[in-house]
């Protein structure tokens, strides 16, 4: 279809692609593999009216997690494509654009206004435990790293976490 981009990158586990397509229209599972056309051999499943434009999903567990642009967070069964469970972040005029980022059971969501919401995630759903408001615009996916969480606002770069004493040290020291 015209004017169909795709931003969203496929999200892939346990041998299934988490393929977002139709500008935030449509969300489809592929297993990978196989040879020549596989457009019918290896279609899981399909949903129309759920997807992302821009954040992509996050897969792990046999379950992929889709932050909409909208705010809405559905957890899937990887194979089946059933929803397991859906919840929403608290409404608001702006969008998500960073994807959603999962550490542990917490889901990290960044709108593009700079709030960023923390979220436990289990079988039994989501329970938000955090609204930071990081005083910036919020485009950029949170990265991960050494306990911690790398936030790229528009004006600068945030590091949240518990403090890290480890200290490199160049060559040639005592």
């Amino acid at each position: 279809e015209g004017y169909w981009r795709v931003i969203a990158s496929a999200a892939i586990g346990d041998g299934i692609a988490v393929v977002p397509w139709g500008r935030g229209k449509f969300l489809t599972g592929v297993r990978v593999g196989g040879q020549g056309d596989i457009t019918k051999s290896n279609l899981l499943w399909e949903k129309q009216d759920l997807g992302a434009d821009v954040p992509t999903a996050v897969v792990r567990d046999r379950k992929a997690y889709l932050l909409t642009d909208a705010g809405r967070i559905v957890c899937l069964d990887l194979q089946s494509g059933d929803e397991l469970w859906s919840a929403e972040l608290p409404k608001n005029r702006n969008k998500y654009y960073a994807s959603p980022v999962l550490a542990g059971d917490k889901l990290y969501c960044a709108r593009e206004d700079g709030v960023v919401y923390v979220c436990r995630v289990s079988d039994d759903g989501c329970k938000q435990l955090a609204e930071n408001d990081m005083g910036e615009h919020v485009f950029a996916t949170p990265v991960p790293v050494r306990n911690g969480l790398l936030i790229r606002g528009e004006n600068h770069l945030f590091r949240i976490g518990t403090s890290d004493t480890t200290q490199a040290s160049a060559g040639g020291g005592r």
